[in-house]
């Protein structure tokens, strides 16, 4: 796989400094020295090649990084004498911290990084830390220590306080980047980086601003399936930056609200033990750091209480004149407490599977030897997989040895330990949402568009933008959205209501659907709480959690049918503003729920004024997270008659690549995946079929099948998977076809399929590997187009790659 592109800037194998002065207090590990040029510049002296060439200082092909300090005075010409080392990325120090950087200054330096095709990382950088490799170029900080968290961030002065809480709480980072609000160095590259970067197990995001959006959350989306993210960006007021949660939300990474709370989020995103749901039980050995946490713990959306299993009533009940239970969740053990019924109840919470995390809050007690039970505590943490989380008070976490690591997450008040937890929680429900991705409707129900578009075009022509009651209608019904437009009073006291849904298109991250109760003159109940808001794509376990998060009412005798047709409504609405980006503004409501159908009189339909033709292409620009591309659907046709269905893949495909990959002969899955594997792994079924349809791209070959001439069923024949490569350039292919479907065309197919996708996304080159026995993969390749080329390392394997600018 090719070298990542901010390898050069992050992990650099070559280093020039050029600069007027000396500068201390960086750190260059032993192969950067080895290949390590230095220079010194002053105006109308040593800027010279003559000059280098008289002093036998040799100048490269390239260098990785080049490392500038000096006056803005001389900085033009300072660069343009660099440019001939033809650098990779570039790092552009502030060198007067009492000067401000000009606009001037940084559109130069950014139209010589365009012109040198390099990553650049300034001007009025501080530098990068990279300690886990032994790498310091920010000589105006204090060097941190070595750790796994990487700190990037878009504020100087926040990069500072946290290098100096990190200093004093003997916590290190792998990586530590000020990239500041306008810089050429995209977020959204660092986070495709970080991916793959073996130093750091989890990231710290400060954020003021984001610059392309849709790639900013794919990336972090991916960064946040592989390594915990704690987001952190100030204005909670602002409505804009409500939106922002929501969006968060879908992407797995974890927002902290206060600068305060980063520190535990920080801790205990370290700690290895993850929740796997959101029941939690407490014990403690007093009353009043009990309440503390359960105050937070109310005040957390996320953390549910767990009511204790009969096995620790059974135990608990002898011992009553001892311990008493405390809302369910919780037990206390006061003055009795010891080693031993410490750890017996702490052990029956990990056996119960009711229970998935344990919060253990223990103050000093004078009249008890606290040692023995906090050294059973940590033993019991280091040997569990359950998150433990304990708060330690006072003097008492000072005492027993082992209690610095940072594995072992231990806090110092109630409140803290109890924000972990909920952090704990919150990051296991935004994963749960991260994996969503599957398309919500069946491909026969897909609505004709051509002719609400050419509705909206007519609308336009005639000077309107909003839809009358019968247009709201014919656009609602081509997505199977029944509305009846009145409200009879038989239906309401047999339905459930009033609700609400509101749409409106956020400037930065596209289409928001809200919902909520409402009452008839129209005032909308929590209309500021993300938790009743999301973006769309929906399926039907997204709409469920909105739904659950909005406290909507419904009729208790009819609940669950009511329930599932509120869902599909949401689905249905989802998938309409999927497909029709015209659509600036949404209201329907109040509107009551029955049996069979959605009953209102109010309903509110705004398109964008100018219409949104050009939002109509294949990447759906006008939404923050790609939805299902429903355009790659298609049907072909084999040489031997075949009809096949050809589609994106989805989650719910999982067991039906299973059953391909188990049906495939040991030849050909040698040949897909050379090795001697008869089945995929859960992590590699889970990798294969939920895909981020803006990174990288999986279509499977569907024909139907008889089963004992009883009934039809979907059968996989063919599997393409296109995977963006680590320069960004380009997506690495992996092909299989069904050795009784072979030699049938499908394969070519398939590859073309991929070949216009790539194109269409804007990639560069498709490339991949195949071995040298696989006579057929290659002929079809070459006929193709692709160029085979012998991997020099490894003979067996060839190297195969198409341009696709051809």
């Amino acid at each position: 796989m090719s070298r990542h592109f901010l390898s050069s800037l992050l992990d650099p194998s070559s280093l020039l400094i050029c600069t007027d002065r000396e500068i201390n207090n960086i750190s260059l590990p032993d192969n950067i020295k080895k290949n390590l040029i230095e220079i010194k510049c002053i105006k109308n002296k040593y800027l010279s090649i003559k000059y280098y060439n008289k002093h036998n200082i040799h100048i490269v092909d390239f260098v990785d990084l080049i490392l500038v300090c000096v006056p803005n005075i001389i900085l033009e010409e300072t660069l343009y004498f660099l440019k001939q080392f033809n650098p990779r990325s570039a790092i552009i120090l502030n060198h007067d911290a009492s000067v401000l950087c000009s606009e001037d200054i940084k559109n130069l330096c950014k139209k010589w990084a365009g012109e040198c095709k390099c990553e650049l990382l300034g001007p009025d950088s501080f530098g990068i830390q990279r300690p886990s490799a032994f790498l310091n170029l920010s000589p105006n900080f204090p060097t941190v220590g070595s750790g796994r968290v990487a700190l990037i961030s878009q504020s100087r002065s926040i990069v500072s306080v946290i290098i100096d809480w990190a200093t004093g709480s003997n916590i290190g980072f792998s990586l530590v980047l000020f990239t500041g609000k306008e810089t050429s160095l995209s977020l959204s590259k660092v986070m495709d980086y970080l991916i793959w970067d073996y130093y750091t197990e989890s990231v710290v995001l400060y954020l003021e601003n984001i610059d392309n959006v849709r790639e900013f959350i794919s990336a972090l989306r991916a960064l946040a399936r592989i390594k915990p993210v704690i987001v952190v960006k100030a204005g909670h007021h602002d409505y804009d930056d409500i939106v922002f949660s929501v969006v968060m939300r879908r992407t797995g990474a974890v927002r902290i609200r206060y600068f305060s709370q980063l520190f535990s989020a920080v801790k205990i995103l370290a700690y290895p033990n993850k929740l796997n749901g959101r029941k939690i039980a407490l014990f403690s050995n007093g009353t009043g750091p009990l309440k503390l946490a359960l105050d937070t713990i109310y005040a957390s959306p996320m953390l549910l209480k767990s009511d204790l299993s009969d096995n620790i009533i059974n135990y608990i009940k002898p011992l009553f004149d001892k311990i008493s239970v405390v809302d369910s969740c919780s037990v206390i053990v006061d003055r009795f407490l010891n080693k031993d019924i410490f750890e017996n109840v702490i052990n029956l919470f990990l056996s119960d599977d009711n229970i998935d995390g344990i919060l253990v809050l223990l103050a000093p007690d004078y009249y008890l030897d606290m040692l023995p039970i906090v050294e059973t505590l940590i033993k019991i943490i280091s040997e569990v997989k359950k998150p433990v989380v304990t708060c330690l008070m006072g003097d008492i976490g000072k005492r027993p040895e082992g209690l610095g690591t940072s594995r072992i997450p231990i806090f110092g008040t109630p409140e803290s330990s109890a924000y972990a937890m909920s952090v704990l929680a919150e990051h296991y429900y935004n994963q749960q949402l991260l994996l969503q991705v599957q398309p919500s409707i069946p491909f026969y129900l897909l609505p004709n568009l051509d002719g609400i578009r050419s509705l909206f075009s007519f609308i336009v022509s005639t000077g309107r933008h909003v839809l009358n009651k019968e247009e709201i209608k014919t656009m609602f019904n081509a997505f199977d959205i029944e509305i009846k437009f009145s409200l009879e009073g038989k239906f309401l006291a047999e339905s459930s209501g009033p609700i609400e849904i509101r749409i409106w298109c956020d400037n930065i991250f596209g289409p928001v659907i809200q919902l909520g109760s409402s009452i008839i003159n129209n005032n909308y109940a929590d209309n500021t709480s993300p938790l009743n808001m999301e973006i769309p794509p929906l399926n039907n376990f997204l709409a469920r959690q909105l739904i659950e998060r909005s406290n909507i009412f419904f009729n208790k005798n009819t609940y669950n049918n009511h329930f599932r047709l509120l869902q599909l409504i949401l689905v249905q609405v989802s998938e309409m503003l999927i497909a029709l980006p015209d659509i600036y503004s949404l209201s329907l409501g109040p509107f009551f729920i029955t049996d069979n159908e959605i009953v209102s009189d109010n309903a509110k339909v705004e398109i964008f004024k100018y219409g949104k033709d050009n939002l109509r292409d294949v990447d759906y620009p006008h939404m923050a997270i790609h939805p299902y591309p429903s355009d790659l659907v298609k049907t072909c046709c084999l040489k031997d008659g075949t009809v096949c269905l050809v589609r994106p893949i989805r989650p719910e495909d999982a067991e039906m690549l299973q059953d391909f990959i188990r049906g495939l002969s040991d030849r050909s899955r040698y040949m897909r995946f050379i090795s001697a594997m008869r089945e995929l792994t859960p992590k590699m079924l889970s990798h294969y079929t939920q895909i981020d349809y803006q990174r990288e791209l999986a279509l499977v070959a569907i024909v139907k099948e008889s089963v004992n001439d009883k009934y039809v069923k979907d059968t996989m024949i063919g599997f393409v998977h296109c995977l963006c490569n680590e320069d960004g350039l380009g997506v690495e292919y992996a092909l299989v076809v069904g050795d009784k479907w072979q030699r049938l065309g499908l394969g070519n197919k398939l590859m073309i399929y991929m070949i216009d996708a790539a194109k269409k996304r804007g990639f560069k080159y498709i490339d991949g590997f195949v071995l040298s026995n696989n006579r057929p993969m290659l002929a079809l390749l070459k006929d193709l187009g692709f160029v085979n080329k012998v991997n020099q390392e490894d003979k067996t394997i060839h190297r195969v790659y198409f341009n696709l600018n051809n």
